[in-house]
């Protein structure tokens, strides 16, 4: 009950570019298994993305909370497959991009799917290069 209360006030009161930042961070913490990263791989994220414009450090909270975000999942219960090592082939990424948003919490929906769409691949593809 609690939880669907702070979703629903974060689902109306956060940006969509706040959302996004939210989700991005979290989701590589809950690729990658870590909950906290140094400042290069911050500053890797944030000009990939272009994420944060006050700087990395507003992405530290949304990787240490990952975890309560995700609902404790791991990255296998969310994509239904191993997403770890850039596993992921083009014509496999559409599914599995459909089950991420199928198992992310709804209050951090932040466009539309291609939008999302759009990120993860870009994410899947380069999280090697990020260094998670």
């Amino acid at each position: 009950m609690l939880r669907s209360l702070i979703g629903g006030l974060l689902d109306k009161g956060l940006p969509a570019k706040t959302k996004r930042s939210i989700f991005v961070a979290s989701l590589v913490a809950l690729m990658s298994g870590e909950t906290t990263y140094d400042q290069e791989t911050f500053s890797k994220l944030n000009r990939l993305m272009a994420l944060s414009e006050s700087g990395e450090k507003a992405l530290a909270v949304p990787v240490m909370m990952s975890k309560v975000i995700w609902n404790g999942k791991t990255s296998f219960e969310v994509f239904q497959e191993d997403v770890t090592q850039g596993s992921v082939s083009a014509d496999r990424m559409p599914s599995v991009v459909s089950r991420l948003i199928d198992s992310m919490p709804q209050w951090l929906l932040y466009g539309s799917a291609g939008d999302i769409e759009k990120d993860v691949t870009k994410l899947l593809n380069e999280h090697v290069a990020i260094g998670v």
